[in-house]
Order: structure tokens, then C-alpha cells, then sequence
């Protein structure tokens, strides 16, 4: 038994060697790797091109997940907080992959995850809990071999690479935790008699009924929280399909059954504000003013909930925007909005390009080329940052330093982008 697993490990290690990881290079690539390749290369946008290699956008991440726990070393950042903890000490590199506005909710290493969340204590206990599975398989298979034993060996194996090179989705947790409790469960069969069953008494009687009652009460629950989101999901469908009147009434009752939902919040302010700018366009100033209020609160509701959530800090700062139509000075709210999120995630190179828009429509050019600098900084091939900051540039006339970002553009971007070539045309 123990032979014929060996020699199931030697040929899962050669197809790894053989078809390559992406660390490591198939043995296609090793034994043509001199030769000259002619294939010529392919220019355009990353995702239209196959986008950047899987494992450089790993290897980015999992940096990020280390600088996470270097910062929370004994317990984490808290469970489930990667979404958040990671654009705090998220690398600047990562700005330059296909995939760089990306939410990133796990490390893409169940490992680094559990180190970045959990810290120190919660790798600990996951490193230990697997290596007693192990362990106790190991030593059940050299005493009995059964190919049972075998296979709970392989498959737990097998799940603790996979989430070496990923994370661990609802499915495989189960499995992980499952497949030592089948290997334990039947081991233990072995020794059980056959029982003899006696009447139930009282208390029994009692301990089931109220077991009984916890799981109708958990159903209930769960089919409560299920419907909110059902809900929530209608109604955001509406919102995208420009109906916020029918979405506010849907988002509302979702409100209802499940009020400390932040996202709930978020898309009602949403709505909210979809009907104050119409409102507004349609001449109706004072219930476009109330509507405004209203929306405001609920944003501030859902950032409330979730304070570190980046997702709901720009669509607060979008509504300001949207609402500025309203009134000019919610435009100063958005701009410090934009700067509190950038304290949350220094390196995020869309929220300093968004506050470089705000600031130039607030008219402050100073403090909207200083942010495109930055941006620009962060993200070389940005093209809409570079095309606004060749824009300010030609506004304050400073021709010639636009000029050199606009030709960048064509150079190094996109050769073919129409407004760049027509702006270039106009300033020569």
C-alpha cells in the first residue's frame, strides 16, 4: 500500500515537471527554450491579450498578504478582512497587471490568508491540525492498510496543495475538515456493539423538542436573510436598469428584514439619488433637495457599518458627484471622501486619479496636476490619467510637457486612440 502511494506521488510530481506551474516552466519549454521564437508579439489593452501571467499576479499578492501580517503579526488582520486589510499594504506593482482594479477578497493561498488574517495563532493551529491528520493517517495505514485510510491520505493531500496555489472556497473547507472526521468516524465503527434502545425519558423527550426548536428558528433565519438578499439583488438589477423608483421600493423591504447590511445602505442611496438628479433635471428643486438628504444619510449608514470598505467610500464619493448637479459644494464632499479613502489603500492608483477629476472640477488645476503626477506615478500606462493631465497641462499652457504624455499614449499605450491622436493634432 504504502508502495503504491509513492508511486502515485512520483507520477503526480512528473506531470507537474512535465506540464509546468506557473512558477516553473513545462519540459516543452526547458528543451525549446534556445530556440529564436517568431511569433510576432501582440500589442493592446492586457485583457484583450490574455492579460498578465496568473502567477505574477499571485506573487504580487501574496507580497501584499505578507506586508498584511507583518502588520498584525500574532492574531491577523481579523477574519475575513483581506478585502480591506490588503489595499492598505497592497504593492505598487500591482498597479501595472491587467487585473489592477480588481477586488482582491483572498490571497490566493489559503496559507498566506490564514497568516494575514489570523496571524501567527491561526496559522499555528491550521499547520498543527493538518499535520495530526496526517500523522494519524500515515500511522492507521502502516498498522491496518485499508484503501479507505488511502484515500482520505490522498484526497486531504491533495486539498492542502490546492489551497497552497489558491483558497479554499465553501466546498473544499468542507471537505478539508470533513475527510479526517470520515477517516475517525470509521475507525471507531469498528468497535461499536450493537445497542439496545430503551424508551425515551423526559428529558430526552425535552432535548429533542428543543433542538427541534433551534433548527426551525435557524431555517427561519436563514430563509429571512435569504429573501433580504433576493431582494437587494432585485432591486440593485433595477437600479442598472435605470428604474430607482421600483428599486427603492425593493431595496426598502430588503432594508427591513435585514437592516445592518451596509450594501443594502449603499444601493438605497443609490436610488435615492437617481431620483434627486432627476428631480432636479425636471425642475422639481425641493423634493430633489429632500431625496439628496435622505440618500446622504443612507450612505452614511452603510459607511458606517463597513468603515474600511473602499467599495462603499467611492460610491459615497460618486453620489456627491452625481448630487453636485444639485449643488456645486457636494463636490468638496466627494474630494474628502477621496482623501480619506486614499488612507486606506495608498497605493490604489483610480482613487487618486478620481480625486485629480474632482479637484479640476472644483477649478483647482494647482492640486489636480499635483494628484495626476501621482497617479501617473503609480500607474505609468494609465491612459485616461495621462490624457486628463496632458488636458490641465494645455489649459495652464504648458503645451510641450503635454505633448510628451499625450505621445506616450500613442507610444506605449494605444497607437490607435482616436481623442489622443485628435488632441495631439489640435495643440501643434
Amino acid at each position: 500500500m504504502i508502495k503504491n502511494s509513492l508511486l502515485l506521488i512520483a507520477l503526480s510530481v512528473f506531470l507537474l515537471f512535465a506540464g509546468g506551474t506557473p512558477w516553473t516552466s513545462s519540459l516543452e519549454k526547458f528543451f525549446t527554450s534556445g530556440l529564436e521564437d517568431k511569433t510576432p508579439e501582440t500589442v493592446g489593452p492586457a485583457l484583450e491579450t490574455g492579460g498578465t501571467e496568473s502567477g505574477t499576479i499571485r506573487k504580487i499578492v501574496w507580497k501584499g498578504a505578507v506586508d498584511v501580517w507583518k502588520n498584525y503579526p500574532l492574531v491577523g488582520s481579523g477574519v475575513e478582512t483581506f478585502a480591506f486589510s490588503y489595499y492598505q499594504f497592497r504593492p505598487v506593482e500591482h498597479n501595472l497587471v491587467s487585473e489592477w482594479d480588481f477586488l482582491y477578497n483572498k490571497a490566493h493561498n489559503e496559507l498566506l490568508n490564514i497568516l494575514a488574517t489570523t496571524g501567527l495563532l491561526g496559522l499555528g493551529a491550521y499547520l498543527y491540525f493538518s499535520a495530526v491528520v496526517v500523522f494519524y493517517l500515515v500511522k492507521k495505514i502502516k498498522t491496518s492498510p485499508d484503501i479507505l485510510d488511502s484515500s482520505f491520505l490522498a484526497g486531504f493531500c491533495g486539498l492542502f496543495v490546492v489551497n497552497f496555489f489558491g483558497f479554499s472556497v465553501v466546498a473544499v473547507s468542507l471537505l478539508y475538515f470533513l475527510l479526517p472526521a470520515f477517516a475517525v468516524c470509521l475507525a471507531g465503527s469498528e468497535k461499536v456493539r450493537a445497542a439496545s434502545y430503551k424508551n425515551s425519558d423526559s428529558r430526552q423527550k425535552a432535548g429533542v423538542l428543543l433542538i427541534l426548536f433551534i433548527a426551525a428558528y435557524s431555517l427561519l433565519a436563514i430563509g429571512r436573510y435569504w429573501y433580504a438578499d433576493f431582494l437587494f439583488a432585485k432591486g440593485k438589477a433595477l437600479n442598472d436598469a435605470e428604474d430607482p423608483v421600483k428599486a427603492r421600493s425593493e431595496l426598502t423591504r430588503a432594508i427591513r428584514l435585514s437592516p445592518k447590511e451596509a450594501l443594502f445602505w449603499d444601493e438605497l442611496s443609490q436610488s435615492d439619488t437617481l431620483i434627486a438628479v432627476a428631480l432636479n433635471e425636471a425642475g422639481e428643486e425641493a423634493k430633489a433637495g429632500e431625496f439628496a438628504s435622505v440618500a446622504i444619510s443612507e450612505s452614511s449608514n452603510a459607511t458606517a457599518l463597513s468603515p474600511r470598505n473602499l467599495n462603499l467610500k467611492r460610491n459615497r464619493a460618486n453620489l456627491f458627484i452625481k448630487l453636485s448637479a444639485l449643488d456645486p459644494d457636494y463636490l468638496t464632499d466627494a474630494r474628502d471622501i477621496l482623501i480619506e479613502a486614499i488612507t486606506y489603500a495608498p497605493t490604489e492608483a483610480k482613487l487618486y486619479y478620481n480625486l485629480g477629476l474632482t479637484y479640476a472640477r472644483l477649478g483647482d488645476l494647482e492640486n489636480a496636476e499635483k494628484v495626476f503626477e501621482k497617479t501617473i506615478s503609480l500607474k505609468a500606462n494609465y491612459r485616461d490619467a495621462r490624457l486628463a493631465y496632458a488636458l490641465i497641462l494645455i489649459d495652464k499652457g504648458n503645451r510641450e510637457k503635454a505633448k510628451e504624455h499625450l505621445n506616450y499614449i500613442l507610444t506605449s499605450i494605444d497607437p490607435n486612440d482616436t481623442l489622443t491622436i485628435t488632441t495631439l493634432e489640435e495643440i501643434k
